[in-house]
């Protein structure tokens, strides 16, 4: 690997070739790490208490302001700093202006709350079989601007730390909890939620805009094709419908979730 005060020039530099691989899923879970880029992105991650295993600067950014507290960072977690030549940089980034910083991640894992902290106001958001990671990482932005504690996904949900879904998540990945649990995990731990658990269906009795009579809440969304399953639909104590016209068969599982989660956070957005 390369350390501070070497410029990478090869596309075929193992540190590179490792960064690379990370957007596949095996390869993260491998290695422990996941790729990040952006001078916004980095320093969220700072700010949410992420670990750096390595930090990637483009040759002609090594001297801009904001890069020295990501160095700094950097150093004081015994990462690695390399400094990369511009058309390696463009070969690591996915965006058409390479960003001046790179990294290398730790993930950080939330667990389930604990039932016997949850306010009144809590609202978590649970997906079960979501497969498609940037409609993840635009749920986990939308929960951070809703003001909702966390993401729960349940079963074989897309990964938030693969790169389409930190990128749509604009950085709130850094910032909202993410627990994963099994269908039974979760079942067993939702038959303690101190208030309502409330699902989204196409057949559900209750409008979606006055469906959270009582809080905290728990919503759950399915999966893109399949929606929820019959063993997550029967623990909600209420289902409500977006309802729709026109010829389209179902929303977009982002979209629906962001009308039901805004409806739901309505009471203490209007505080704001």
């Amino acid at each position: 690997m390369a350390t501070d005060g070497e410029i990478i020039t090869s596309f075929g530099n193992a540190t590179i070739k490792l960064a690379r691989s990370l957007a596949d899923r095996k390869a993260r879970r491998e290695h422990g790490v996941f790729f990040a880029e952006g001078l916004e992105m980095l320093e969220r991650a700072k700010a949410g208490g992420y670990r750096i295993r390595q930090l990637f600067i483009a040759e002609n950014a090594a001297f801009e302001a904001r890069v020295a507290p990501l160095r700094a960072w950097a150093e004081a977690s015994e990462a690695r700093v390399a400094h990369v030549a511009p058309p390696v940089m463009a070969k690591l980034s996915a965006m058409s202006n390479p960003p001046p910083v790179a990294a290398l991640l730790e993930p950080k894992p939330a667990a389930l709350p604990n039932v016997t902290q949850v306010t009144s106001e809590d609202t978590w958001v649970v997906l079960e079989e979501l497969r498609d990671p940037g409609n993840l990482g635009t749920i986990i932005r939308t929960a951070d601007a809703a003001g909702a504690r966390g993401v729960i996904l349940v079963g074989d949900c897309a990964d938030p730390y693969a790169p389409e879904a930190v990128r749509a998540s604009t950085g709130s990945v850094f910032a909202v909890p993410v627990a994963t649990a099994s269908v039974e995990a979760f079942a067993q731990w939702a038959a303690e939620w101190p208030g309502l658990i409330l699902g989204s269906a196409a057949t559900g009795a209750a409008d979606y805009h006055g469906a959270a009579g009582r809080h905290p809440v728990l919503l759950l969304i399915g999966s893109e094709a399949n929606g929820l399953s019959a063993r997550l639909t029967g623990l909600c104590h209420r289902l409500a419908r977006i309802p729709m016209a026109g010829t389209a068969e179902s929303l977009n599982a982002a979209i629906a979730t962001a009308l039901l989660l805004y409806a739901v956070r309505r009471p203490f957005l209007e505080k704001k």
